[in-house]
């Protein structure tokens, strides 16, 4: 059952984030000179429940379309004591606010830590 949950988690994670050049991934995305991976509105296909699997740095350049805005989406999958930690700002990996968006606040940097232990286990109680 974790597996499923993990795995989905973890993809929800990716898309709420999440090219400067022509260098490509296995998965056909791009890489800066730094190895930081371009997801700028890439489909995330992979769904292994191991965070490990992940450890990259990521970014896409994407724009608020109704403000003519750009903004750069950042994840950071590292190894941290028991698992994984995960840093996202909250930028998805796609442009947004088109004409039909209906926004209450203006979309800004919101800069997160996400802990995925190793060997999660589900929680007998909700956390907020």
């Amino acid at each position: 059952m974790y597996d499923k949950f993990g795995s989905l988690f973890f993809a929800v994670l990716m898309f709420s984030i999440l090219g400067c050049n022509n260098k490509q991934t296995d998965l056909g995305l791009n890489v800066e000179d730094n190895s930081k991976i371009d997801i700028t509105n890439a489909i995330l296909t992979e769904t292994s429940s191991n965070c490990q699997e992940y450890i990259q740095d990521y970014f896409s350049s994407v724009k608020d379309i109704k403000r003519s805005i750009s903004f750069e989406g950042s994840v950071s999958v590292s190894n941290g004591d028991t698992g994984c930690a995960i840093t996202v700002n909250g930028i998805p990996n796609h442009d947004f606010n088109d004409q039909a968006g209906q926004f209450e606040h203006w979309v800004s940097n919101v800069n997160r830590l996400f802990n995925i232990p190793d060997k999660p286990v589900i929680s007998n109680q909700s956390i907020p």
